[in-house]
């Protein structure tokens, strides 16, 4: 993951399916923030996201087992204790988790 967060935007990384996705349907991600949250999908790592919901109200996850499925995710979420489904679109930012 550091090796992500350092990389310069412009980095060439090779394109997995989840980063194909992620690019095309969270267009609110930098391009660093895609590679994380993509990694994280790929290599079974938690995530911080920033989450807007449908009313508009803004909090932070932090989201384990998280599952792609089209242009939303499942995942376990550590605030609510329970699996949650987040659409793409609506994740403003995302960061390496805190270790647990």
């Amino acid at each position: 993951m550091r090796k992500l967060l350092a990389a310069p935007d412009e980095t060439l990384i090779p394109l997995t399916p989840s980063l194909e996705e992620i690019r095309l349907s969270s267009t609110n991600l930098t391009t660093s923030e895609a590679r994380i949250l993509a990694h994280a999908i790929d290599h079974g790592q938690p995530v911080t996201i920033s989450y807007v919901n449908r009313d508009g109200n803004p909090s932070n996850r932090t989201i384990d087992n998280i599952e792609l499925t089209g242009r939303s995710l499942l995942a376990w979420c550590r605030l609510r204790e329970g699996e949650r489904w987040f659409n793409l679109n609506r994740i403003i930012a995302v960061e390496p988790a805190d270790p647990a």
